[in-house]
């Protein structure tokens, strides 16, 4: 919902905006390992690769669904934190900039 507001709020002053946010959904698939596991991609001895794993939210997600239904281990904490946070201040983002810019949309469109 908050990158829904983020990108809803843009696309009124910027038009281009759909067409970045297709690239950019684009690159989260590729980045993110859901056809692919990293332990098979030899994450661990590439760093850049692992830095991308470690602030991609979606990998955690993914990575908690994993251990629970393949590997049936609890959910991790800090992957569960991790992308809640991410989520909320997503959210919390795209609220503030909705109602800050949301009485300028009828001059845009």
């Amino acid at each position: 919902m908050g990158v829904g507001l983020i990108i809803s709020t843009m696309a009124v002053f910027f038009k281009d905006v759909e067409y970045l946010y297709d690239v950019f959904c684009m690159l989260l698939f590729f980045a993110t390992p859901i056809i692919w596991v990293p332990s098979a991609a030899n994450v661990e001895n590439r760093p850049l690769m692992r830095v991308m794993l470690d602030i991609n939210p979606m990998y955690s997600i993914i990575e908690m669904f994993r251990n629970i239904v393949l590997r049936g281990q609890p959910i991790n904490l800090q992957h569960l934190l991790y992308a809640l946070g991410i989520s909320l201040g997503l959210l919390v983002v795209g609220v503030w900039m909705f109602k800050r810019q949301q009485d300028k949309f009828i001059l845009h469109i």
